[in-house]
């Protein structure tokens, strides 16, 4: 699949913006990186106020420079600038996915996701209820003296 990027044409008000949504290329890739860790670091901060900053660490390392490497070598994760998200960027960017996915042959897509406010089985961008929840818990330890 080719990488794609959202770009706004201009800052506009959520309920009005117009993303463009267009191959990825090369010369995007610090902006997308920036754009990256803008939009995970409320991300990861909730997970660390939930898990813990130990196993954080045990878990991702620096999720900065994580994040960096998975922008440079393969981008799997959607995001969306923070001042914009609620504005339907999301939405678009995983029925673009989707769509690929299905001219690409595929049957079946998975998305997942994190159990926050903007993650509902009834979110936009999570098909507003037309997929099917398979309820996951994950348990963690940090297996140190």
């Amino acid at each position: 699949m080719n990488r794609t990027t959202a770009r706004t044409q201009r800052p506009q008000p959520r309920s009005t913006m117009k993303a463009m949504i267009r191959s990825y290329k090369p010369s995007d890739q610090e902006a997308t990186l920036v754009l990256s860790l803008r939009a995970w670091k409320p991300v990861f901060n909730a997970i660390e106020k939930l898990i813990g900053s130990e196993l954080l660490l045990l878990l991702r390392g620096d999720w900065r420079a994580d994040q960096a490497n998975q922008v440079r070598d393969v981008l799997t994760d959607v995001a969306a600038e923070p001042r914009h998200q609620g504005g339907g960027i999301g939405t678009a960017l995983t029925e673009t996915a989707r769509n690929w996915f299905q001219a690409s042959g595929m049957r079946v897509a998975m998305i997942e996701t994190g159990g926050g406010p903007g993650h509902t089985p009834r979110s936009p961008h999570l098909g507003e209820g037309r997929l099917s929840a398979l309820p996951v818990v994950r348990f963690f330890k940090a297996l140190l003296d």
